[in-house]
């Protein structure tokens, strides 16, 4: 039910009329700044869990969307920050709601931006309501957190256990999997582990330069520390 909430509120906007309607080209491109960190998370509220069906505001429900009880993945909160995010709107909701919802947001001190977004929300409005709940609206939140590292992390530490075994390989093989595709994967597990490391921990590593298109002075101060060979 969850994740049919969700699908609902994602395709809203193409399916429904709204003083402010986004697709699914928009959210992409603004979630998505590099193209290998380009993982989501969802967040709904009002939901069934906790105590966030009894939210009645547009910012109280928009705030609950960064927090545990609506987040729909566990995300490193304390180091991870926000680098975008669509704040998908459903029901009786007006801009000026909105734009007070998001700056309490950015009052948040718990609440981690990255310093090159300026602002990082973009904002869906759609008039007609959910079925689930017809009377009180309702905001679905995709967010590209730096968070999900860890959460990279601990899958790549699973596959790297059993691969290293060759747990379960027999299988994939009689499917036609070729070895070097489990190594290739496990590769791919760890670089994108270290793109969002980077997000999370700037200068800190030559992982940097994956990006190579030259954005800010300091990346290019930063490759002749390193050196060319990185």
């Amino acid at each position: 039910q969850l994740i049919g909430r969700i699908v609902a509120s994602v395709t809203a906007p193409i399916r429904l009329q709204g003083p402010q309607t986004v697709d699914l080209t928009t959210i992409q491109t603004n979630l998505v700044p590099y193209p290998r960190i380009s993982y989501v998370t969802a967040s709904l509220s009002p939901n069934c869990e906790g105590n966030t069906h009894q939210l009645t505001s547009v910012s109280d429900m928009t705030v609950s969307c960064f927090g545990e009880e609506t987040s729909t993945l566990d995300l490193d909160r304390v180091h991870g920050k926000v680098l975008s995010s669509c704040l998908l709107y459903q029901g009786s909701v007006t801009p000026g709601e909105i734009n007070t919802a998001i700056r309490q947001l950015s009052a948040l001190r718990s609440l981690k931006t990255t310093s090159w977004v300026p602002c990082p929300f973009k904002v869906g409005i759609v008039n007609q309501s959910t079925k689930s709940d017809p009377v009180l609206p309702s905001v679905c939140a995709l967010t590209n957190h730096t968070g999900l590292e860890t959460t990279i992390e601990s899958i790549t530490g699973k596959f790297e256990r059993l691969y290293r075994r060759r747990a379960f390989c027999h299988f994939y093989h009689g499917e036609g999997l070729g070895q070097d595709e489990f190594q290739d994967g496990l590769e791919q597990m760890s670089a994108w582990e270290k793109d969002y490391m980077y997000e999370n921990h700037p200068y800190q590593g030559p992982w940097y330069r994956y990006r190579g298109e030259g954005d800010e002075d300091s990346d290019s101060d930063e490759s002749e520390e390193y050196g060319e060979g990185g």
